[in-house]
């Protein structure tokens, strides 16, 4: 039977097809197991050590069932601390829980693949539970040599590591046999949960999913926190909430706050002068509490107030004295904060009263720009706003609007904010990259870590994240700042899918439940794949530049997205995803004109649909000849129509005809004209000449 006469494979036998088809390949997870040792025992669960972002059970090691053990379970979406994972692994401390295991697990409860962390589970009861149940100081002895000392050995070494803890409270230490026991620091962000008591002001009064991982100083000041707790045996901030903390601490610093009132020793109080600093340059690192430790005197005064100057700047009717307590006050009062900048007062008070001649020229030329129309300017104002707030405060976090983030905190907050849809919370950083406020607050440093590096992948960020093609956007971003992030896409999600070849099996095997109603790429498939590939510009269907809407097609640039991806991972037998496509696709056929290519195409399609080769399915679908050259074909075809419709309807029309009658008996008279004028002068010529 030739080509032509073969039975058209329509849309539905591709579906029907699918529907019978079972992958060779699935993504196996063990169920409820991790290295085929740590079984995670669901029906056990451990609250008391859950956090936000994951879930605790009992563990039993299958190799030593007398280990007492526990397991994390994660949620899907939230970036890991991966660098705190990956040193803790070997690193092991008789004062630490350690990290004994990791792996993806299928959890048996929630039917879907999670990552899993395998721990010691702490031995001892919490501190906080302690100090609530009576005065019980610690002698200053017991309180160095047994429960500071190995805290400082973990913090030192953790600082060579480079990793720092950021959950050292109350909750996260445990007393046992007259020393502690830390708990762990992976189940969150860093610092998310931290009791506000444990942190310096600057991680306070940053948003709690966007402080910085990386924050050996804060541990230092948390562990004088903690000391300081067991030292007077019972908790006595209990009562104070966080803004009255803040408050105090803007006003009075944090030894003032927390340590100068207690009567303790000179040299318990030396240990708190030099942690409790709001100056993380001024604050002792765990090499000096180690030498502190071990009898070294150190000369330190109390730390400065935080008031900087004796004239206060007035804003909302309260009096400020430092630049510090100001910038928190605008940051809190966003709307009012606007009125500081119609005038030049601040800059003049900056200038006279701090005697800072260089912020104050930056803060009268950003006061230069403000509009009064704030509603017309009211994105531009913000940002002079922002602006102005960290040169006020160029040590603490870049704050727009609700949020006050860090340099390197920001990334977590943009992932999490997307992927529980706060779509606000996302617009908000979005602004903050678009008004280049990173560069900025970097500019206002003096000193401090590199963050060239760091800078150099967030402006690469500032170029993805307005993008509307496919493959990048927010969607984009979060897979190049969080690259051990899984696909988020609903399709793929549940098997936690962290490497291309998973995205793409797990497409294969979804692909029968998926595929009537489902696009084969959505964005964030898109967005993970084109940060793997590490695409930097908008795909285009160059093959087909000649026809716009299939150019930017985006299920072609999905095609086209697959293509690479099954290239890069050198995958083969995808035949679910092979026929998702097919059915997905199947409409585009419909722009072909000529029937017999339409058929020739419909049967070719099922063939390189079996084969779960993509990069055949693409052939069919982008090669010029089959789509450029019927479109340029058919587009010549309707032109020469029209010209010829154009021509029969003119010959049909009575002007027409009046005047080609016109034209062609002009036509004969001026033949006839010639013709008696040409036999006038033979003639004439005959009789003159006689021949």
């Amino acid at each position: 039977m030739s080509e032509d006469h073969k039975p058209t494979l329509k849309q539905e036998d591709f579906v029907a097809l699918l529907r019978q088809y079972t992958p060779s390949e699935r993504l196996e997870r063990p169920r409820d197991m991790v290295r085929e040792q740590y079984r995670i025992l669901t029906n056990q669960p451990l609250p008391e050590l859950n956090s936000k972002f994951a879930r605790a059970y009992a563990v039993r090691d299958e190799q030593a069932p007398e280990l007492s053990l526990y397991a994390l379970v994660f949620d899907s979406n939230i970036p890991l601390r991966q660098k705190n994972i990956a040193a803790l692994k070997d690193f092991r401390h008789p004062n630490m829980v350690a990290l004994l295991a990791d792996g993806i697990a299928e959890i048996g409860i929630l039917s879907e693949s999670r990552y899993v962390i395998i721990l010691e589970k702490p031995a001892g009861q919490q501190l906080s539970v302690l100090l609530s149940q009576g005065r019980n100081p610690v002698s200053e002895n017991i309180l160095v040599n047994f429960m500071l000392r190995p805290l400082v050995e973990i913090l030192i070494e953790f600082g060579r590591l480079g990793i720092s803890h950021n959950r050292i409270n109350l909750s996260n230490v445990y007393l046992g046999k007259n020393t502690v026991i830390l708990g762990e620091c992976i189940s969150e962000p860093s610092g998310y949960s931290q009791d506000p008591l444990f942190e310096p002001i600057d991680r306070v009064i940053t948003s709690p999913l966007a402080k910085a991982d990386f924050s050996l100083a804060s541990d230092c000041y948390a562990v004088a926190v903690l000391m300081l707790h067991l030292i007077l045996g019972f908790k006595p901030f209990d009562k104070i909430s966080k803004d009255a903390l803040v408050e105090s601490v803007l006003t009075k610093g944090s030894y003032q706050t927390l340590a100068m009132q207690w009567d303790l020793s000179d040299s318990m109080h030396d240990l708190f002068r030099g942690l409790l600093n709001e100056m993380r340059r001024e604050r002792w690192d765990p090499e000096s509490i180690s030498s502190w430790i071990s009898g070294r005197l150190f000369n330190l005064i109390t730390p400065s107030s935080p008031v900087e100057v004796s004239r206060s700047f007035e804003f909302m009717g309260q009096p400020y004295y430092s630049r510090r307590s100001l910038a928190h006050a605008m940051f809190k009062n966003w709307q009012e904060a606007s009125a500081v900048l119609a005038d030049t007062k601040l800059g003049r008070w900056i200038e006279t009263s701090v005697h800072k001649p260089e912020a104050a020229e930056v803060v009268l030329r950003l006061a230069a720009s403000y509009n009064p129309d704030t509603v017309r300017f009211e994105r531009a104002n913000n940002d002079l706003i922002a602006r102005t707030i960290i040169v006020l405060d160029p040590g603490g976090p870049i704050r727009f609007k609700n949020l006050a983030v860090t340099i390197e905190g920001i990334s977590v907050l943009l992932a999490y904010s997307l992927l529980t849809h706060q779509q606000d919370d996302v617009q908000t950083i979005i602004q903050i990259f678009e008004s280049d406020l990173l560069a900025f607050w970097l500019e206002q440093q003096k000193s401090g870590p590199d963050y060239s590096a760091l800078m150099w992948k967030l402006q690469k960020i500032r170029s993805y994240i307005k993008m509307n093609a496919l493959g990048f956007g927010p969607e984009r971003c979060i897979y190049d700042l969080h690259p051990g992030l899984p696909c988020q896409s609903p399709f793929v999600k549940r098997y936690y899918a962290n490497h291309l070849s998973e995205v793409l099996y797990a497409l294969n095997i979804v692909a029968p439940q998926r595929s009537a109603n489902d696009d084969f790429v959505d964005r964030h498939t898109a967005g993970f794949i084109a940060s793997k590939l590490d695409i930097g510009k908008e795909l285009r269907i160059h093959e087909l530049d000649v026809i716009p809407n299939l150019a930017t097609n985006p299920k072609l640039i999905g095609l086209k997205l697959l293509m690479r991806a099954q290239t890069k991972t050198d995958m083969d037998d995808l035949t679910g995803l092979g026929f998702w496509i097919a059915i997905r696709l199947f409409s585009l056929f419909d722009t072909i004109h000529r029937a017999s290519q339409r058929r020739q195409i419909y049967n070719n399609l099922r063939d390189v649909a079996v084969s779960g080769t993509i990069n055949d399915i693409g052939e069919l679908f982008l090669k010029p000849e089959v789509f450029v050259a019927d479109y340029t074909g058919f587009n010549s075809a309707v032109a020469e129509y029209k010209m010829r419709k154009a021509h029969i309807a003119d010959l049909k029309s009575n002007n027409s005809l009046i005047r080609q009658s016109r034209m062609a008996g002009r036509g004969i008279a001026q033949t006839l004209a010639y013709s008696l004028c040409l036999a006038t002068v033979y003639f004439t010529l005959k009789s003159y000449f006689h021949f």
